[in-house]
């Protein structure tokens, strides 16, 4: 079932997250649980995937957050598949069988992603209140340092000249990131957005 996050700092496209139970059963939408509003109810465990469509910068999403609240009935656990992907993972109490699931990590694979959190309420069913998406892959950050300044004008350059060239030398990096006018191609109109974002 798509779900839609609340999305801080997205550039890129409608990020959605895929909820799928991993037993038999269906999620469904309840009007109140537990004192939260509007929770998903999930059936044991569930599989969180999240998906960002229209990123221009395929394989490579720089500085992903995904948090999820959730309640669990029974003993709950979560897991990170493959197990290596996320930077980092943590779960807290915050009471009444509610908990919030934070995973950080650097890059995520898209279409379908190839890394996934799963939540786990084992002996009990589990209840969604919450999903949020934080990106901070800018465009024009051409050396992929977390902003967009004047060292970003070589590199910059170099994309829209020769991205052979760019991505040899910034293979942490994805050319399209020159992409500034969001238009799906990389030319002389990116110029004057590419400024505008260095005034940012």
């Amino acid at each position: 079932m798509p779900v839609e996050p609340e999305v801080v700092d997205n550039r890129y496209g409608d990020p959605y997250v895929d909820v799928v139970p991993t037993a038999p059963g269906v999620c469904s939408w309840m009007e109140e649980y537990a004192g939260r509003q509007g929770v998903l109810h999930a059936p044991f465990c569930v599989d969180l995937m999240a998906y960002v469509p229209n990123c221009p910068c395929w394989e490579f999403y720089k500085d992903v957050r995904l948090e999820v609240v959730w309640h669990s009935d029974g003993m709950p656990t979560t897991s990170w598949e493959p197990d290596l992907a996320a930077e980092t993972i943590g779960t807290w109490d915050e009471g009444d069988g509610w908990y919030r699931t934070v995973v950080e990590y650097e890059r995520l694979d898209f279409n379908p992603p190839e890394e996934w959190l799963t939540l786990c309420s084992n002996g009990g069913e589990i209840y969604l209140d919450s999903l949020t998406i934080t990106t901070s892959a800018a465009l024009g950050d051409m050396d992929c340092d977390g902003d967009v300044d004047f060292d970003d004008i070589d590199p910059f350059v170099q994309a829209l000249t020769d991205s052979t060239a760019y991505t040899a030398a910034h293979p942490e990096c994805n050319y399209l990131l020159a992409d500034c006018d969001e238009s799906g191609e990389l030319d002389f109109d990116d110029i004057n957005s590419f400024i505008e974002l260095l005034g940012t």
